[in-house]
C-alpha cells in the first residue's frame, strides 16, 4: 500500500540522505517530504546521494502580503495570485509589457485588489526592515538579537559540519558577512585586501554564504571572460537580514531604504529565477555605467532592463533607455514610486505591485 513519510529535522541525522535513497530504491510505493532547518546540510547531502531522485522545493522569506497577513494587517484569505501571474507573464516575455496597463485597468478584480494594496503602502519600509521572516515581522526590533544569533549558528555550527574549516575561517565568514551589509557589489580581490583574507578562503566562504542561502549573487551579463573578470553583487535573501546588521552595528541611515527595496526585488528575481525555472529566466546586472539595476534574460534571449527606483530619481529613465540601446531592447521596466503606466516603451510599476512576487 502507498505509504507516507515526513520528516522533519533529517539533517541531524548524519545518514538522512543515504537512508532515504535506499527507501527510494527499494519500496516505490513511499512518498517521503523531508525538510530541515540547515540549508547547507541538505544542499551538500542530496547532491551526492539524491541526486535525481529527489525535487527540492526551497522555502523563500516573506513577501509583502504574506506579511500583512502575519501581522494581521489583512484577511488570510487575501488573494493576489491574478496580479501575480501577469507580472510573471511581462517578465518572462517582454511583447505582453504594452499591454500590461490596458489589461490591468479594464479588469475589476484586478483594480479591487490592487486600491487595498495601496492602503497598505505606509507599511512598505516597516516591511523591508522587519518582514523577512515571521519571527522578525511579529517581534520587529525585539527579534534583532535573534536574528543574528541564528546568522551565528549557520557560521559557527553548520558550515563546520560539511567543511574541515579553520577556526580563523569561520571568523572571517562573520566579518565577511558584516562587510556585504555595507556594499553589494564587490569583487573577490576587493574583499580580499579589505578584511586581509586570502582569495581562496574568500571564494570558499562566499560559496558557503550562497549555500546557506544566506546571500545569492547576482553576475554581469556578458562572456565568461567578463563574468569571472567583472565583480558580482551579493545580496541578502531579504533585506530584514541587512537592515538588522546595519542597525546592530550602527551603520544604518535612512536614506539606506533606498537600497532595501532594490534588495528586495533582486531577491524577488532570483527567487523567481528558481521557482519559475520552466521559464528559463536569468537574471544579471548590467556592468556598463549609467545602466538600469538589472537585466532579464529570457528563454528566447530577450533582454528587459529593470530599474529600481526611490524616492527621487531623475536618472532612472535615462538609466534604462542607455541599457535599452545597449542590448537592442525593445522595452524597459522601472518600479517606484509610480502610479502603473506605459511610456515611450517603459513600463512603471508601482512597488507596491512587484512586492506581492
Amino acid at each position: 500500500k502507498p505509504v507516507f513519510l515526513l520528516l522533519d529535522e533529517v539533517n541531524h541525522d548524519p545518514n538522512w540522505a543515504l537512508t532515504l535513497k535506499v527507501i527510494y530504491d527499494m519500496y516505490p510505493n513511499t512518498f517521503i517530504i523531508a525538510t530541515g532547518s540547515s540549508a547547507l546540510e541538505l544542499e551538500e547531502e542530496s547532491n551526492a546521494d539524491l541526486a535525481r531522485r529527489a525535487k527540492k522545493e526551497y522555502l523563500f522569506p516573506l513577501n509583502f502580503i504574506e506579511y500583512l497577513k502575519i501581522s494581521k494587517k489583512i484577511d488570510k484569505y487575501y488573494r493576489t495570485s491574478i496580479i501575480r501571474e501577469k507580472i510573471l507573464k511581462l517578465l518572462n516575455n517582454a511583447t505582453f509589457i504594452p499591454k500590461f496597463t490596458s489589461e490591468f485597468f479594464t479588469n475589476s478584480e484586478i483594480i479591487e485588489v490592487y486600491k487595498k494594496i495601496k492602503l497598505f503602502s505606509f507599511e512598505i519600509e516597516d516591511f523591508l526592515k522587519f518582514g523577512g521572516f515571521p519571527f522578525t515581522a511579529l517581534y520587529k526590533k525585539d527579534s534583532e538579537e535573534l536574528l543574528l544569533e541564528t546568522i551565528k549558528k549557520i557560521v559557527y555550527s553548520d558550515i563546520p559540519k560539511i567543511k574541515d574549516i579553520y577556526y580563523s575561517s569561520i571568523e572571517h565568514a562573520l566579518k565577511l558577512i558584516y562587510y556585504l551589509s555595507g556594499s553589494e557589489k564587490t569583487s573577490i580581490e576587493t574583499i580580499s585586501n579589505d578584511l586581509k583574507i586570502n582569495k581562496y578562503s574568500v571564494q570558499n566562504i562566499l560559496r558557503l554564504l550562497e549555500m546557506s542561502s544566506l546571500i545569492f549573487s547576482v553576475k554581469p551579463l556578458g562572456s565568461e571572460e567578463k563574468i569571472i573578470r567583472k565583480s558580482w553583487k551579493y545580496y541578502f535573501t531579504t533585506p530584514t537580514i541587512r537592515f538588522m546588521i546595519k542597525d546592530y552595528l550602527g551603520t544604518f541611515k535612512e536614506n539606506d531604504v533606498g537600497f532595501l527595496l532594490e534588495e528586495y526585488i533582486a531577491s524577488t528575481l532570483y527567487k523567481m529565477q528558481i521557482t519559475h525555472n520552466m521559464l528559463n529566466m536569468k537574471v544579471f546586472y548590467d556592468p556598463n555605467k549609467k545602466g538600469s539595476d538589472f537585466l532579464i534574460k529570457t528563454f528566447e534571449n530577450k533582454i528587459t532592463p529593470i530599474k529600481v527606483k526611490f524616492g527621487k530619481d531623475k536618472n532612472a529613465e535615462k538609466q534604462v533607455e542607455n541599457s535599452m540601446k545597449r542590448y537592442n531592447a525593445k522595452y524597459g521596466i522601472i518600479i517606484g514610486d509610480y502610479e502603473l503606466e506605459y511610456k515611450d516603451n517603459i513600463l512603471y510599476i508601482p512597488k507596491e505591485l512587484f512586492l506581492i512576487l
